[in-house]
């Protein structure tokens, strides 16, 4: 019995001459989007598609019968040696060849190609089928992928902190150089999940959960942990994990660096305790104290002081915007003017009134009031400092002073008028110099108008 396929070969070809079979074949090789091309025992063209024209930039026609080396010269050199192969009875070979044709001159091109022996039915060798297809592109775009995979490795070597790369499920398969350099392990123990054993023994948990979540939701894992240090101890590092996704969508690895920042938690450490140690200053100073950041005028910073002036309330975190009253409106305009133009200003006995003493009787205070701009790292004002003093007792103190004075002043004047109208010369004289200070009427008639000495 027949098979199928004999079958079905001997009902399909049924009826179709020798030369309906030619004309198919002529148009399965002129539609073939591949160059195809059959070469005699002395290199000559004797088949030619267009496919293969439009690679050489040279018509079909201009193919048959011409030598190899007469359409491409360039490439002979490399073609040559496979064209050899198959006369020589090789068996069919492919491979990638690279040069310039007369479609592009000049210009490097890739080509796959295929050489194959040409046979009689009874085995004598006619010459050699060819296949070539164009793959400049292809071969850039793997030039490209294969620079960036060198670019990586370098940029991995070059880095100081440790990337290592896991497969989908986490586990460490490849040597990673700066992952064992940092940490002191071996090879053999940062294998697997073997690398999970460097983490700070109270941090290692956490970052499981972290990185096990990471591996279940396909998302990059971030997170901050104690890593084991080569010279002995852990550094504090801050670990990264980025999944690479295959064509399919899947994950095909993990990549991981671990960065150190040992050093900027020191340096953060230092400037969180010196900006404690200043906002605790700030917070008991005898004045009334308060930072107003930005545009907004939001209060950073209110000491106790302050907030009693402010009728009790905690302003930090409230916008002066916010404050719909003269008060505040006056208060944001003179900030306002402290932001923009960077400038100190002051007030000068500003009075407000408030509960000083905590026995629910508002009183009248007079303040000298500062706002001094401060300015961010690159220069930029970014809040302004009011510092404002108490001066209600200085100010009455003058005030004292400055009636005193005018009271004695008043004294002087009735004492001497009333000196000036005794009957009794009277003189004044500086015990020293002797220089006459006062002298009455009855004093400057006797001196004819005039003091002596």
């Amino acid at each position: 019995m027949e098979s199928p396929s004999a079958s079905f070969d001997s009902v399909a070809t049924e009826g179709i001459t020798e030369e309906h079979s030619r004309l198919l074949l002529e148009t399965l090789v002129a539609c073939t989007p591949v160059g195809l091309a059959v070469v005699d025992m002395d290199q000559r063209f004797v088949q030619v598609n267009e496919a293969l024209a439009e690679l050489n930039g040279i018509p079909r026609a201009a193919h048959l019968g011409r030598k190899v080396q007469e359409i491409v010269p360039e490439m002979w050199s490399t073609l040559r040696p496979h064209y050899q192969h198959i006369m020589d009875g090789g068996e069919a070979r492919t491979f990638e060849i690279k040069g310039a044709t007369s479609k592009a001159l000049g210009v490097e091109r890739h080509f796959l190609a295929s050489y194959y022996p040409v046979r009689t039915a009874s085995g004598v060798l006619l010459g050699t089928g060819v296949v070539v297809a164009e793959v400049t592109e292809q071969r850039k775009a793997h030039d490209a992928l294969r620079a960036s995979e060198q670019r990586y490795r370098s940029l991995v070597e070059a880095m100081a902190q440790p990337v290592w790369t896991t497969n989908r499920r986490g586990e460490v398969v490849e040597p990673a150089p700066r992952w064992l350099a940092f940490t002191g392990q071996t090879h053999e123990e940062h294998l697997g999940l073997g690398w999970l054993h460097a983490i700070h023994p109270e941090d290692r948990k956490r970052v499981v959960r972290g990185w096990v979540e990471a591996l279940r939701t396909r998302k990059s894992y971030q997170g901050e942990f104690r890593l084991r240090f080569h010279a002995g101890g852990y550094r504090d590092v801050v670990g990264r994990a980025v999944p690479v996704f295959d064509d399919t969508g899947d994950i095909g690895e993990w990549v991981s660096t671990a960065e150190d920042i040992t050093e900027r938690k020191r340096a953060e450490a230092l400037v969180e305790t010196e900006r404690a140690r200043l906002r605790a200053v700030l917070m008991s100073a005898p004045a009334g104290v308060a930072i107003v950041a930005g545009r907004q005028q939001v209060f950073t910073l209110v000491n106790p002081l302050f907030r009693r002036a402010s009728q009790g309330r905690d302003l930090t975190g409230v916008s002066l915007h916010d404050l719909d009253n003269e008060p505040g409106r006056a208060y944001s305009a003179i900030l306002e003017r402290a932001y923009t133009s960077g400038q100190v200003q002051t007030d000068k006995e500003l009075p407000i009134v408030f509960d000083h003493d905590g026995d629910g009787v508002a009183t009248t205070r007079l303040f000298d009031v500062t706002y001094q701009p401060l300015r961010d790292v690159s220069g930029q004002v970014d809040c302004v400092l009011s510092f404002a003093i108490d001066v209600t007792e200085q100010v009455e103190a003058r005030q004292k002073l400055q009636e005193w004075a005018a009271s004695l002043r008043n004294q002087q004047q009735w004492l001497e008028a009333v000196l000036d109208r005794t009957p009794v010369a009277l003189m004044l004289m500086e015990p020293r110099s002797g220089r006459p200070l006062f002298a009455n009427q009855a004093a400057r008639e006797m001196a004819g108008g005039e003091f002596p000495g």
